[in-house]
């Protein structure tokens, strides 16, 4: 027999096995399903004693739960997937980033793991109280416990049952036997509840900082309706919210990290394929907006992520955006100023169904607006952005805090960089026109900066305020617009001079964009800036660099959380390098591909 490598992943070595040593995930571990812990340093848990035996059992029990998830899986009948659902599940493609245990369970068999394994500890960890979601900073309305459209929430679907009430479910013990199929069911809707409410109270607020007054007249109302009513839309939510909360839990066990995310978005994948295939629906608005929101979901849990796949839903959800995008609706009433607005829609379900739909569409035309800018490619949703926001004057900053107009000359400069690429290729290349588009789209950038210095400084609420306040929301947007132009004036240097952080027009423009994220009014702002601090930072001299990276980190930047800030400073720091070590042109994109992962930076 061979002897045991010295340099195998920790896994194997604490399984007393043989390690193949391929990275960034052996062999063995992929094939066991189970996570393939670091390669390095010992780490801390390797100390001979108690904390090494608990990550044995751990690594046991994930091997044992594995096999049975794969017998029952072979006994399930789970049909045919349609062709958009079937080639990218997390089991088939290899962009995930935490190599975690990926489940492909249905009903049954979530029930008959439950049953296995249901006196387990992490079993009742999301039965617990909420913890406070590290997002305080953001202004979130009343919780949806309280009330939506001035009634009353029925408390049948906001609080548990006694029969498994928060001190019940901490205080259980092991019982003699195992659980009954009954049990198991009650004992899921007690987590998947404390879930949901976790997901509109908490994590809304992450995915759209600036949500506050996207809705204002409706509140969240038509997204409790839709998640407790469309199926694949309420797996989504719970994919969220159990993957945030995994993320905050620092304690929890690292062999199981992101398990029942992974049960939640595969089950979300199987619920959307039915319900497009279901026959008891036409191809109208509804279906479409239910459809794209769901998508949009899917996206987001790319975004929390860091994963690959945001790009194949962005593009699936192309048909669907841009039916809702051209469908019927009074457009006169979009047209006019907001009296006119709130006059026209006077009916409340009217009203709820346009904003609805309005704040979905301006989301998705921010996406792709800034995937092309990421990524430096054409846009996938194949729109006409700036007429979808103007039609339907939707206000992009109270989603994700950039003025619709910078998100226009965003999607200007992508065009812009995409059409210069085209002509090179082509040998056709006009210096004079491009250094013509180019000066049109900077003037209009400079002209929204000055603009927006000077309503800065003539309203100034106070921050940090427990109840939002349209003023407060407003004026944190408006330094979040400003820094989008900044750095759009960036990009467009870029775009037309090449990656080169010595020209004078980039670092002058570099300067003050960081000159700016230092004045931001509460520094984890930086997680609604994505976009503008990765480019900043990739253009950035090596005297700025150290103080980019402090920036990312007081923000909360770390590598727990792989979304998109921490997948940012990865981006900055691999370009810097590459320029140090090979000189040349490097931007972002190029330092992707040598991540080997586009990432969709908001």
């Amino acid at each position: 027999m061979s002897a045991r490598s010295l340099n195998g992943c920790w896994t194997c070595r604490l399984r007393r096995k043989k390690c193949d040593e391929r990275r960034p995930q052996c062999i063995k571990c992929e094939e066991l399903g189970i996570k393939c812990l670091e390669y390095g340093a010992k780490p801390q848990y390797m100390d001979g004693g108690l904390g090494e035996k608990n990550m044995v059992e751990g690594i046991k029990n994930a091997i044992k739960v594995t096999k049975i998830r794969k017998r029952l899986h072979r006994h399930s009948n789970t049909g045919n997937t349609a062709e958009y659902l079937v080639y990218k599940t997390p089991l088939q493609t290899s962009s995930f980033q935490d190599n975690d245990i990926i489940h492909q369970a249905s009903v049954e068999e979530e029930l008959a793991l439950q049953c296995i394994d249901s006196w387990d500890q992490d079993s009742y960890f999301l039965a617990s109280p909420l913890q406070h979601c590290q997002t305080d900073w953001i202004n979130k309305p009343p919780t949806v416990c309280e009330t939506f459209e001035g009634q009353q929430i029925p408390t049948e679907f906001l609080e548990p049952q006694p029969s498994c009430s928060f001190d019940r479910a901490i205080e259980l013990t092991p019982p003699p036997s195992t659980p009954s199929r009954s049990q198991c069911e009650e004992n899921l809707e007690c987590v998947e509840g404390v879930l949901i409410l976790h997901y509109m109270d908490f994590v809304l607020y992450i995915q759209f900082p600036f949500y506050n007054e996207a809705l204002s007249h409706n509140g969240r109302g038509w997204l409790l309706n839709l998640v407790t009513t469309i199926k694949p839309i309420y797996y989504t939510g719970l994919a969220l919210s159990s993957y945030q909360r995994d993320v905050e839990d620092s304690q929890g066990d690292q062999v199981k990290r992101f398990e029942r995310y992974w049960k939640y978005y595969n089950r979300a994948l199987i619920e959307l394929r039915q319900y497009m295939d279901g026959a008891d629906h036409d191809e109208d608005e509804d279906y479409n907006f239910n459809v794209s929101f769901c998508i949009l979901q899917l996206i987001y849990c790319e975004i929390f992520r860091g994963g690959n796949d945001w790009q194949m839903h962005l593009q699936a959800a192309s048909s669907f955006v841009n039916s809702l995008a051209t469908s019927n609706h009074d457009v006169s009433s979009s047209a006019g100023n907001e009296s006119q607005r709130e006059a026209t829609y006077d009916d409340r379900g009217a009203t709820m169904k346009e904003n609805a739909i309005d704040a979905v569409l301006g989301v998705f035309v921010a996406l792709d607006i800034l995937s092309s800018a990421s990524t430096r490619t054409p846009s996938l949703l194949k729109a006409n952005h700036q007429h979808c926001l103007s039609e339907r004057n939707i206000q992009t900053d109270h989603l994700i805090g950039c003025d619709p107009s910078v998100i226009c000359l965003i999607s200007e400069i992508s065009a812009l960089d995409v059409w210069k690429e085209e002509c090179k290729a082509a040998h056709s290349l006009s210096i004079m026109e491009l250094s013509k588009r180019a000066r049109k789209i900077e003037a209009a950038l400079e002209d929204f900066i000055c603009r927006n210095a000077l309503d800065t400084q003539t309203d100034v609420p106070t921050l940090k305020t427990a109840i939002p306040t349209p003023s407060s929301s407003k004026f944190n947007s408006r330094f979040v617009s400003e820094i989008f132009a900044m750095s759009a004036i960036t990009y467009l240097h870029v775009a037309v001079s090449g990656a080169h952080p010595d020209l004078t027009e980039i670092q002058r423009s570099v300067s003050r964009t960081i000159l700016a994220m230092r004045g931001l009014p509460d520094p984890r702002l930086l997680r609604c800036i994505v976009w503008p601090f990765c480019i900043t930072g990739c253009m950035a001299v090596k005297e700025v660099q150290n103080e980019l990276c402090d920036l990312a980190l007081c923000a909360g930047a770390n590598e727990r959380d792989p979304g998109s800030l921490w997948q940012a400073l990865k981006i900055m720091e691999t370009c810097w390098n590459a320029r140090d070590q090979i000189g040349g042109s490097q931007d972002w994109t190029t330092a992707m591909a040598k991540l080997g992962n586009k990432v969709l930076l908001i």
